[in-house]
């Protein structure tokens, strides 16, 4: 409250955060899906409040969310990562979600390959910026392994050295000395 009445911009943007996270934290998503979309209306650079949006059980409103998000000129890492977790889940479930149901090679198959193909993007992303020890990188690199392989499937080697390369640059980040 104390912030929303100095009324300044950055303070309400910080106002909004706070609620955000409060809402998150008591597993009171779509209060926090409405809050987020409030916030944006006043503030479209605000990327946590995609992030809020994102958390939702909703695969294309999040994936939209995300992509906007990761637009925003003003993102901290932290979010950035967050976003892109978040970006990798959605993609994927999409990705996944539509293929089963595609009949043959038509549009659904396509649109199917092209959430895949995205997720995998992300994951790359995610991989090669997000510290070691972020709590989601088991999780995505888990979807980057399984990417990889429905993606390039038959091009890639009989021992997976394609996939080997991840991890040295990931521990290849810290001085030997």
């Amino acid at each position: 409250r104390a912030l929303r009445a100095r009324g300044s911009p950055a303070d309400l943007d910080m106002a909004d955060v706070l609620d955000l996270k409060f809402y998150i934290i008591r597993s009171r998503i779509p209060d926090a899906i409405a809050h987020g979309q409030r916030a944006i209306e006043r503030n479209p650079d605000l990327a946590y409040a995609y992030y809020a949006i994102s958390m939702g059980a909703d695969h294309e409103q999040g994936l939209r969310a995300v992509k906007k998000g990761l637009k925003c000129k003003n993102i901290t890492p932290f979010v950035r990562h967050y976003l892109l977790w978040r970006a990798v889940e959605h993609a994927g479930d999409l990705g996944v979600s539509t293929l089963q149901e595609a009949r043959g090679e038509g549009a659904d198959h396509a649109e199917g390959i092209a959430f895949l193909m995205s997720a995998w993007e992300d994951a790359k992303t995610f991989t090669a910026e997000a510290p070691p020890d972020n709590r989601h990188m088991q999780t995505i690199l888990n979807w980057y392994i399984i990417l990889t392989i429905a993606i390039k499937g038959p091009e890639l080697s009989e021992d997976l050295k394609e996939l080997a390369v991840r991890p040295a640059v990931l521990f290849g980040r810290f001085d030997q000395s």
